[in-house]
């Protein structure tokens, strides 16, 4: 998951989330079911996802266009840096049209999965409760035929730890399944 519209108009990395309703695996409540999450940590099949992420848009395009009649070659009038010209691109190859932008999104995503797994080990530390030890003091016997009021007062009990909130299960199987 991750939040728009953040500070300086990022996008950040708010949580790990393969809730699908539809689903009768891989969802939170169930468990399993992970082998979608390994895009953020195996570069094959990121490539793969990333390269059928950009022909889907692509082919989208294609099918609205021939679906609205056009055949041949699309026309674009555009604004260069050396003024204006034309693009032509050929409607029966356009699935491929925005295959060299597949490595950019693949960095995107391995960029995005790093901070995503920073972000929750982080939480996890948050989350795992602190050990609070009081400092010993060295014991010293006690003398003889000495009255109690030689003694310093007994140390009040600790305070119990406070309530600590558990980070669902689900999230932390899948932090394990990818080795975070």
């Amino acid at each position: 998951m991750f939040l728009a519209g953040g500070l300086g108009h990022t996008t950040p990395v708010i949580g790990l989330d393969t809730f699908d309703p539809s689903s009768q695996v891989g969802n939170l409540n169930t468990g399993g079911g992970h082998e979608g999450l390994k895009v953020l940590t195996d570069s094959t099949k990121r490539k793969g996802f990333t390269e059928n992420c950009v022909r889907s848009v692509a082919r989208q395009i294609k099918l609205k266009l021939l679906q609205s009649g056009h055949h041949g070659n699309l026309k674009i009038a555009v604004q260069g840096s050396d003024g204006p010209g034309v693009i032509t691109i050929p409607i029966d190859t356009m699935e491929h049209l925005f295959d060299p932008y597949a490595v950019n999104m693949d960095f995107g995503i391995s960029l995005g999965a790093n901070q995503l797994k920073q972000y929750l080990q982080r939480k996890v530390q948050q989350y795992t409760p602190a050990v609070a030890t009081a400092p010993s003091r060295p014991s010293s016997p006690v003398p003889p035929n000495r009255g109690a009021g030689m003694f310093p007062p007994p140390r009040p009990a600790a305070p119990p730890p406070p309530a600590v909130k558990t980070i669902p299960q689900g999230i932390l199987n899948r932090m394990a399944y990818l080795g975070w």
